[in-house]
């Protein structure tokens, strides 16, 4: 039954009864003068029983009749209730739906946006000491020289994706500073990579000619299981010559390394204004991050501590010094 029908239902009940005892009154008028004269011709015990019972069967219709009303108005009620709470019930169900679902969502940005950002941090960090750890490879090996540049770059791109406003605009003022420190870090390096050709050359010989002592160790210790252990033996003498052979390639290793120290300190002092600027806006990027995240944000800590271990780092190369 329609919410329509059961709202009528009642109200076209009392509607039938009040047209019920509209036309039996009606009747009871029209016929009342034969009525009247029937009921005078009737014996007196007659007219008492009709009394009786008409009051009798007049009051058991009222009192239906009041039944009737009580019930209707009570299942009327119970049904006005049932759909109160039916409404209620489907608004809250709904309302649930819709929280679950935002949850659902919230908590499925919250791991993307943890994987990116981690990610992110750990290339940006990555290709801030890239630079240096350059110094080290052979000037012939220069085909991935941007290598942890590019990977910064595709990882931050990511964060874009996801992230917040506030967290977008760091981003990109991050990825200009650190290009700008990486590249000019690469030019300046190019120098000292180019006197490293002949460090890199000397560790190769000394690799040839620690292999080649080994051998020959291992051929003396043959000779003295036969029991000749004479001082004066060729393999006693080659094993000698290549051992001193192998520290003077060392010495000669560390003049040369010990000859570029100073271009080195020379290379972070020029990148070091470049550092700074670059850590700062990294400790603002990685505490806007942290928020994102639901963590605490930290960037003035973070500030603080990048010019706390800048100082650290002047200490202890003596920079302030040079």
């Amino acid at each position: 039954m329609s919410s329509a029908r059961r709202g009528t239902g009642i109200p076209a009940k009392a509607a039938f009864f009040a047209a019920l005892v509209a036309v039996v009154s009606t009747g009871v008028a029209y016929h009342f003068p034969a009525l009247a004269a029937w009921y005078v011709s009737l014996a007196d015990p007659v007219r008492a029983a009709l009394v009786t019972g008409f009051c009798t069967i007049s009051s058991g219709v009222i009192a239906a009749g009041i039944a009737f009303l009580g019930v209707a108005a009570a299942n009327r009620s119970s049904l006005a209730r049932l759909h109160v709470q039916h409404r209620q019930d489907t608004e809250e169900a709904e309302r649930k739906r819709l929280h679950d679902s935002h949850e659902k969502r919230a908590d499925r940005k919250g791991a993307i946006r943890r994987e990116v950002y981690l990610k992110a941090i750990e290339k940006a960090h990555a290709a801030v000491v890239a630079p240096v750890r350059l110094l080290d490879r052979s000037i012939d090996d220069r085909a991935a020289d941007d290598l942890a540049l590019q990977e910064f770059l595709s990882a931050n791109a990511q964060v874009r994706l996801v992230c917040e406003p506030s967290a977008l605009a760091l981003s990109f003022e991050v990825t200009s500073l650190l290009s700008e420190f990486y590249v000019k870090g690469v030019e300046r390096g190019i120098a000292i990579r180019q006197q490293m050709t002949s460090v890199h050359k000397i560790r190769k010989d000394i690799i040839h000619a620690v292999a080649a002592a080994r051998e020959l160790r291992l051929m003396a210790d043959k000779v003295i299981a036969n029991g000749e252990n004479r001082p004066d033996r060729p393999t006693h003498i080659a094993v000698a010559e290549k051992l001193n052979y192998v520290t003077s390639l060392e010495r000669a290793r560390d003049r040369m390394l010990s000859g570029l120290i100073p271009m080195r300190r020379q290379h972070y002092k020029d990148g070091d204004a470049a550092n700074l600027a670059l850590q700062l806006a990294l400790a603002k990027y990685q505490s806007a991050l942290r928020e994102e995240l639901h963590l605490e944000g930290n960037a003035q800590q973070a500030m603080g501590a990048v010019g706390e271990m800048r100082s650290r780092a002047h200490a202890a190369l003596g920079i302030d010094s040079w």
